[in-house]
């Protein structure tokens, strides 16, 4: 999880201290690797174990919704822009790749959907 640790710096300089800790907890209790949470990710889905919940646009109750990702620990929770959720997940990809390039093919074209499916929130 070095790829994670080495940005920890960057999601706290975007106050993302919920989405880095959700993260770092997914992958220490081992519920899913990270090539499996960004494609979940890519598609929208949301994440729960434990404490963290990382509600994305899949579990959106009303189109108000939109343009936000909410991450719970327990029952507070916080919010980012899906702007500065994008870049923080575009980021530790970079990252991972470093470690893991033989994923490029697959990361890369999971990041695609990403910003594919959030296109009209980062202009």
């Amino acid at each position: 999880m070095i790829y994670l640790y080495e940005s920890k710096s960057f999601f706290e300089e975007k106050e993302a201290f919920d989405l880095y800790f959700a993260l770092e907890y997914f992958l220490s209790e081992k519920v899913m690797s990270f090539s499996e949470i960004i494609f979940r990710f890519s598609q929208g889905i949301s994440i729960a174990y434990g404490p963290y919940t990382i509600l994305l646009d899949e579990d959106w109750d009303t189109p108000d919704d939109n343009g936000t990702v909410e991450i719970y620990v327990g029952e507070t929770s916080s919010i980012l822009d899906i702007k500065t959720y994008v870049l923080l997940v575009g980021y530790v990809c970079i990252n991972y790749l470093k470690f893991y390039p033989e994923d490029r093919k697959r990361i890369d074209r999971y990041i695609e959907k990403i910003n594919n499916r959030y296109e009209e929130f980062l202009t």
